[in-house]
């Protein structure tokens, strides 16, 4: 059984910005905690852009967030079902959800590029601009 995998919903602000999730604290990452699971981008991708993971973080602002929360997992096994094209990609199995608990929004403006940068499992996102590109 395959199916199409459903495109990330995004979540924007009233100034426009892409909401992106990450963990600052240390011990463990959240997107960079996919280690095992890199073969799917898919997942990867909506952990840090899905609409549904973002609301859920601002309902817990200044909250700590259960890693065992029964709300973050239905989310999660939601955007595992919509980004697997079988069921031998599901992701949600080999993934720790530890990083949780720190989760934070950054705002982007549509088109940055950036990547997560994880140092002993703290996130941090550095855009291209950031970055000490050197030119020939």
């Amino acid at each position: 059984m395959t199916h199409t995998v459903t495109p990330i919903r995004k979540y924007y602000n009233s100034d426009g910005d892409v909401a992106v999730l990450y963990s600052p604290g240390f011990g463990t990452g959240w997107s960079s905690s996919t280690v095992l699971i890199e073969d799917n981008d898919a997942f990867t991708n909506a952990l840090i852009f899905d609409a549904r993971l973002v609301r859920f973080v601002k309902d817990h602002e200044n909250k700590p967030i259960a890693e065992d929360s029964a709300d973050l997992h239905a989310i999660l096994e939601a955007i595992d079902l919509a980004t697997a094209t079988t069921p031998d990609e599901l992701s949600l199995p080999g993934f720790y959800t530890g990083g949780a608990r720190d989760l934070t929004i950054a705002w982007l403006k549509p088109g940055t590029n950036f990547l997560i940068y994880e140092y002993g499992g703290a996130e941090s996102i550095q855009s291209y601009d950031d970055l000490p590109f050197r030119t020939a």
